[in-house]
């Protein structure tokens, strides 16, 4: 896998997630079924916009920080892809991934 991009573009009601990840042919693992219970959906926002969730309710929760402790190569603009959702705010947002990731589910 490497630094592939996605931009993430506003599907209404339904969110970004590790479904929406796969399908849109990200060739990842996504082995957690977006419970933020592993880490293969670890992604990086750009810098600038993560810092304008990260103090939201759209912002990292501590379980999913828990999560990205487990992690390669975290980042200081890491996310779980499982745990964002998308809206409108998103236009033009450019989503990557590392170049690999670890899970713990075996």
């Amino acid at each position: 896998m490497g630094s592939s991009g996605i931009n993430a573009e506003y599907m209404g009601s339904s969110g970004i997630n590790a479904e929406y990840m796969g399908s849109s042919g990200i060739n990842a693992e996504y082995m957690g079924g977006g419970e933020c219970c592993c880490s293969t959906c670890h992604c990086y926002l750009p810098e600038d916009f993560f810092s304008k969730l990260e103090d939201t309710d759209k912002g990292p929760d501590d379980d999913e920080l828990d999560m990205l402790d487990l992690a390669v190569d975290v980042k200081d603009n890491s996310r779980l892809g499982c745990q964002l959702e998308v809206d409108e705010g998103w236009e033009g947002v450019t989503i990557t991934l590392p170049a690999e990731v670890s899970s713990q589910l075996g």
